[in-house]
């Protein structure tokens, strides 16, 4: 029985390791290809969270104006685009009753403080930085979870909530 040369041995030898280092070769490159698309996937849902990242809803106390117009909204648009179609559910800061939801169509970047009223439950939006009002963060015990839902649209059309006033997830379509 002929089993071959020496150098018959080392050509199938050689032949079963270039086999061996292909395989290898292509799982690891499938692993790399996989890993590219994870990360793409974190980059794109980063970049659709960027806009309604810099949105934040907090309770504040305007301690210089009348009693009853103490209580007030602060929305912070810190991107640079509008939010719209913005709904705003709070309670008082004594958890005693839940507040009239605030709706505003619209919100450009910027600081604004919405008032309590009267008349007509919530005041106008007033732009923090013209007007420089003096705010008390309600961030502490039960006041600071006066804002309990927030709803918005950011610029390219996505729809947010903040739970809890603070928690940002996504809105699935037809959820709301």
């Amino acid at each position: 029985m002929d089993v071959g040369t020496l150098a018959d041995w080392v050509g199938a030898l050689g032949g079963l390791l270039a086999v061996s280092a292909a395989y290898g070769s292509w799982k690891t490159s499938e692993k790399v290809v996989k890993l590219e698309h994870k990360r793409d996937r974190e980059r794109e849902a980063e970049s659709e969270r960027r806009q309604a990242e810099h949105v934040a809803v907090v309770g504040v106390l305007r301690p210089d104006a009348p009693k009853e117009e103490q209580f007030a909204i602060l929305v912070v648009n810190g991107s640079g685009a509008p939010i719209y179609d913005i709904c705003i559910e709070s309670q008082k800061a004594d958890k005693s009753r839940d507040n009239p939801r605030l709706k505003l169509a619209v919100l450009p970047p910027g600081k604004f403080v919405i008032p309590t009223d009267r008349k007509y439950i919530w005041g106008d939006v007033i732009d923090q930085d013209v007007a420089h009002m003096k705010l008390n963060m309600m961030a502490k015990g039960n006041a600071g979870e006066m804002i309990t839902h927030v709803t918005f649209t950011d610029a390219s059309s996505r729809r947010w909530q903040l739970q809890n006033g603070r928690v940002l997830k996504p809105v699935e379509p037809n959820a709301e």
